[in-house]
């Protein structure tokens, strides 16, 4: 008999960052980017279809027959994860990704201060960008613990599902649930236009509704921090008119150029010495050059006008990058991964680096 109890103390155990389950197949952990299976037999069918029936309930179970997968939060003595259920050829597949118990603050992650500063704008569209597991969810919640520690405001956020729960400290905290307070993530950005907090948080952009909830809040005077999956700055702000249909991009750019006010984009890699990875950012902050870029739609120009602007605050990722190659942080095998202009990381083998 499967027993997850188990399993999730052996993942604690090994420091692993994701649990897989799959029918016919051992637990599989990853442990930083390794893949490490469990010392035990297979997990049966039965068993694993067993194990989906009890963390179901009725609701989750009807939207997984409905949609295929379900994601959920489970709990485990001290431990909370965050749970996915889905189908697989063979069978169900569960993924499981411990959530962390403790709010962790900027330092804490290893990220720039001057996220704190994007967050002292009155106003406006501050988007949160990378591919998916680059930590966007964590940065967020040390974004609203910093501020909840440092300021007095009203942070509303509204989550898909809530993964860490935050106490009010100097500020006002409310949290808002898809399915559980809300029906939807343009409801609950509705909801915070109308209740007038200082920030608004949104967990992650999904559909043209919560585009156009984001918008129209950002544009009556909220300072919005909202999440898309997208592997470049330039990217997100494509993905953004993308969710339109085509008779609406041009009126959508020129909404989004209008309120948008800075997009970071984050991705994790490996240090040069020692475990564990770095977040490296893009930076893109709207400058009249970069609106009448984003007006028009011509977003190839983008990363050009970063390279140029480093002393307004931009920042390519590959001058990011670069960054950490010369002052020994990452190797520039493990940069060119990530960048665009990959021959500058292989000259920049044959350079004298910083200590």
């Amino acid at each position: 008999m499967i027993d997850l109890r188990e399993i999730l103390q052996c993942a604690e155990k090994l420091g692993a960052s994701t649990i897989h389950l799959r029918a016919r197949e051992v637990p599989i952990y990853r442990v930083v980017d390794n893949l490490v299976r469990h010392d035990s037999a297979p997990i049966e069918s039965a068993e694993l279809d067993g194990l989906v029936s009890g963390l179901l309930d009725t609701p989750l179970s009807e939207s997984s027959d409905r949609d295929g997968d379900v994601h959920f939060l489970y709990h485990d003595e001290a431990t909370t994860y965050k749970a996915n259920c889905f189908r697989l050829i063979d069978g169900h597949g569960l993924v499981f990704e411990p959530i962390r118990a403790e709010h962790p603050s900027l330092d804490d992650l290893g990220l720039p201060r001057y996220l704190d500063d994007f967050l002292a704008l009155r106003s406006g569209l501050v988007l949160l960008t990378g591919p998916i597991g680059c930590g966007k969810t964590t940065t967020q919640a040390a974004l609203i613990n910093t501020l909840n520690r440092e300021r007095e405001i009203h942070i509303l956020t509204v989550e898909d599902p809530i993964e860490q729960v935050h106490e009010d400290g100097s500020s006002l905290v409310q949290q808002l649930e898809v399915g559980q307070h809300v029906a939807s993530m343009a409801e609950g950005i509705d909801l915070a236009r109308r209740t007038r907090p200082d920030v608004v948080f949104v967990s992650e952009i999904i559909d043209v509704e919560t585009v156009e909830a984001v918008l129209a809040s950002a544009s009556s005077g909220l300072l919005v921090v909202a999440s898309v999956h997208a592997s470049s700055t330039t990217q997100a702000v494509a993905k953004l008119e993308q969710f339109f249909g085509r008779e609406e991009r041009e009126a959508a750019r020129s909404r989004i150029a209008d309120v948008l006010r800075v997009v970071a984009c984050q991705v994790l890699v490996h240090k040069q010495y020692g475990t564990g990875r770095l977040p490296v950012f893009e930076v893109l902050t709207n400058t009249e050059e970069v609106r009448r870029e984003l007006e028009a739609g011509r977003y190839d120009r983008l990363r050009a006008i970063m390279a140029k602007n480093r002393g307004l605050g931009m920042c390519s990722l590959d001058d990011a990058l670069y960054d950490m190659v010369l002052h020994n942080r990452v190797l520039a095998s493990e940069a060119m991964n990530y960048a665009v202009d990959k021959e500058r990381f292989e000259a920049c083998r044959k350079l004298p680096q910083l200590s």
